[in-house]
């Protein structure tokens, strides 16, 4: 299989938010254009968005949930402020993409939710107007602030703080026809027992020979049961394949496979 790389390198003359256009005949490539920050960014409230059912309405006694999203927009202060007919308690927390904000009301009406960024900035949609119902006397307009001075987030801390699974591929055990023997346009199947690996995502893929013709055709996993996948795949060319089967980041016993395709 033939892979063309090349290499592109830049050198930028201003910080800020850059886009790279990446085409091939003349259609953007997947991904393109590409966000990249150079240098130190600068506060975007326009990044910043909110979500959560306590943006919309409320309930009296409880805590109303919603959520302040921070990724990409850089660090500076957050301010939230709860306006309505009672002094709602307001507290937040830091979570993975940003911070979760709880208010507790204790008459109903309507409440006023203001989101700010960087200074005096409405993130979109605010102020946003919550409808709370429930029991209590309304009263005089009260309102409860919370400022934070926010860490900068990226997408990369989020991929980093994604569960790890605590898992074995050495422990995986597979069997079946399609691990060493393959016929041209014909399924070829296998199996794949993780019963004794641990929680992780099976990959399977394909190395054929060095020509421009994609190494297989189709490529189908499907969960049998206990622990079991049922995997078939077709190819359209004869030689000689490599048949890669990972538990997770690990290779599974005998992975890669050497498949002759006939």
């Amino acid at each position: 299989m033939f892979v063309a790389r090349y290499a592109i390198r830049f050198i930028p003359r201003e910080n800020g938010v850059h886009y790279i256009h990446v085409l091939l005949d003349r259609s953007h490539i997947r991904g393109s254009p590409f966000r990249a920050i150079v240098g130190d960014q600068e506060p975007d409230p326009g990044v910043v968005t909110a979500s959560g059912p306590g943006l919309k309405k409320a309930e009296t006694g409880v805590e109303n949930k919603f959520y302040v999203h921070t990724v990409g927009a850089g660090a500076s202060s957050l301010a939230v402020t709860v306006d309505g007919p009672s002094k709602a308690k307001l507290e937040a927390r830091e979570i993975d993409d940003g911070y979760e904000f709880t208010y507790n009301p204790s008459a109903p009406g309507d409440y006023f939710i203001t989101i700010k960024y960087g200074g005096n900035h409405h993130i979109a949609g605010s102020p946003f107007k919550a409808k709370c119902t429930g029991s209590g006397s309304p009263g005089a307009l009260q309102s409860a602030q919370c400022i934070i001075e926010t860490e900068k987030k990226t997408e990369a801390d989020l991929v980093n703080s994604l569960p790890r699974f605590h898992s074995d591929g050495s422990k995986c055990t597979s069997k079946g026809p399609g691990l060493t023997k393959a016929f041209v346009n014909k399924k070829a199947q296998f199996t794949v027992d993780s019963a004794a690996a641990g929680q992780n995502m099976l990959f399977v893929g394909m190395i054929g020979p060095a020509n421009n013709a994609p190494p297989v055709d189709e490529i189908l996993i499907k969960y049998a049961q206990r622990n079991t996948y049922n995997v078939s795949y077709s190819v359209k060319q004869k030689g000689k394949y490599y048949l890669i089967v990972k538990w997770g980041d690990d290779h599974i016993p005998g992975s890669p496979f050497n498949v002759d395709v006939v």
